[in-house]
């Protein structure tokens, strides 16, 4: 997981760049949320081992935060989506 992690520095750094402060906060907030929700809904409750140092939830949030828009609102929406596609 780690390799790939490594593979995916570039492009992070590009994102940081080109859309700055806001590419920033979206990734560390998917970083940030991923670690504890996958302690708390995976492994506690179904008594596994942990696999929080295998880099896999790093890997997670920092996919899914290369996926969001820079414009996420906290009721879930994206203002990115225009209101005519809007139901």
């Amino acid at each position: 997981m780690y390799a790939v992690l490594i593979a995916l520095a570039p492009a992070c750094l590009v994102s940081l760049v080109t859309f700055g402060l806001g590419a920033f906060i979206v990734l560390a907030v998917e970083r940030a949320s991923l670690r504890p929700h996958r302690m708390g809904h995976h492994e506690v409750p179904l008594q596994q081992p942990s696999t929080i140092g295998d880099g896999s939830a790093i890997l997670t949030g920092l996919l899914l935060g290369m996926n969001l828009p820079l414009e996420v609102s906290p009721g879930g929406s994206s203002s990115s989506v225009p209101s005519s596609l809007s139901a």
